[in-house]
């Protein structure tokens, strides 16, 4: 090779070495658009609507620092019920954010199979927002959850293993035909209340409940969805729903929950699964704004995001013995709270109570 040749290719070498900026495709959003996520069932239970405003792409912001304090929020039915929301902080426990986030509904109700259902909104500024209609369609019943132990490599910082829960599904003839699955987790809570003095170094402390208090784990984000599209009328086998913990040896409780959802609502999941499954490769969908089913009554052109959906439920309670694997689950970290001799009160909210779940085995 000559010299000028080899010149030429150091040069070269040197250019793409050295002259690298990082791409930032400046995905950002100058105006605040409404985020919602609302959601009724047949379940006797308090229903929420999830209100809070989006931030750019790149921004610094966090979503749960914008959220949309005094709105009025309300559901109708195609019979002429109303349901109103409120967002009650003093009915709250260790819920996700404080005020103007999470609207509860200020009773429990129980929403019906075949009627027709509308979410609306109305922020503090006087703009006004709905849902399209939401009808139930009923939901086949969860008839077989089962488990599998999932042994995972290890080392100093992770578990051995993990519990795999699957559902087989009897799917009916009728086309169309769409489906989300939610487990939560309830445990019983011995201590009520942590607390700590900012001294140096710091002190912490926890109090003894009272009583029986039971306290519910829910992820939010951790839902499956499927179609009939491929299965309709067969058995849908093996469809994947949770991932249960091996970090202690105990029976884990979890109530799995089917909900019956309309095509709308389910493009929407898919399309919420599918960016949230994109590593950051080259030929990933870039992200995006994903909207729903909600729109603006004071300005059609404003764009609104987030889904609000109108489900029937069937429930199954399943209990996995994670004492079965035949070695032991890694040693917990030490503790670093201090027990008080003062016990706390088991307040009842939407995640405690002092009364066992459904199903509960002590």
């Amino acid at each position: 090779m000559s010299n000028l040749k080899k010149s030429f290719l150091f040069f070269i070498a040197i250019l793409l070495t050295s002259c690298v900026d990082i791409y930032d495709p400046k995905l950002t959003n100058n105006s605040q658009r409404l985020v919602v996520e609302g959601r009724i069932t047949t379940e006797l239970d308090f229903h929420w609507v999830f209100l809070t405003y989006d931030v750019g792409y790149n921004s610094q912001e966090n979503n749960f620092t914008i959220l949309v304090k005094n709105a009025k929020v309300w559901v109708t039915d195609n019979t002429g019920n109303r349901y109103d929301f409120i967002d009650d902080q003093n009915q709250k426990s260790n819920l996700r954010t404080a005020v103007g986030f999470d609207y509860r509904s200020k009773d429990k109700f129980r929403a019906v199979v075949g009627r027709t259902y509308q979410l609306f909104i109305q922020t503090e500024n006087g703009k006004q927002y709905r849902s399209k209609p939401e009808t139930i369609k009923a939901v086949p019943k969860l008839e077989k959850v089962y488990w599998e132990f999932k042994e995972l490599p290890t080392s100093f910082f992770t578990p051995r293993g993990e519990f795999m829960v699957y559902t087989d599904l009897q799917d009916s003839p009728t086309p169309n035909e769409y489906y989300k699955w939610e487990a939560v987790h309830w445990y019983q809570a011995y201590f009520c209340r942590y607390w700590d003095i900012r001294s140096d170094p710091p002190q912490f402390f926890k109090d003894p409940c009272c009583g029986d208090c039971y306290e519910l784990s829910i992820c939010y984000d951790c839902s499956q969805i499927a179609s009939d599209e491929l299965v309709n009328g067969r058995e849908l086998r093996k469809k994947f729903i949770a991932r249960v913990p091996y970090d202690n040896t105990n029976p884990y409780y979890l109530a799995i929950k089917q909900y019956s959802i309309s095509e709308e609502v389910y493009r929407f999941w898919n399309i919420v699964q599918q960016q949230a499954q994109n590593t950051g490769g080259l030929f990933d969908v870039t992200p995006k704004s994903i909207r729903g089913n909600m729109e603006s009554i004071s300005d059609a052109n404003e764009e609104v995001l987030g889904v609000f959906s109108a489900s029937d439920v069937h429930e199954k309670i399943l209990y996995v013995n994670r004492n079965i694997t035949g070695f032991k689950p890694f040693d917990p970290q030490p503790e670093v709270y201090k027990t008080t001799r003062t016990c706390y009160p088991c307040l009842e909210s939407y995640n405690r109570s002092p009364n066992p779940p459904k199903g509960w085995r002590p």
